[in-house]
């Protein structure tokens, strides 16, 4: 990203910034996995399910 009064975010380090946060609350991250359906229950996210 750059932005002229902003300066610039190397995409890679905002992803993994992001992932090693999550992990720390205890999310579990499958690369290669395809999303096939968002579970919302009540407004709330309870399920992600995949491909595998």
């Amino acid at each position: 990203m750059w932005h002229i009064d902003g300066g610039t975010a190397r995409h890679d380090a905002v992803a993994w910034g992001y992932a090693k946060q999550a992990a720390k609350r205890g999310v579990e991250i499958h690369q290669l996995t395809e999303v096939q359906e968002l579970v919302i229950e009540n407004g709330t996210l309870t399920a992600v399910k995949t491909n595998r």
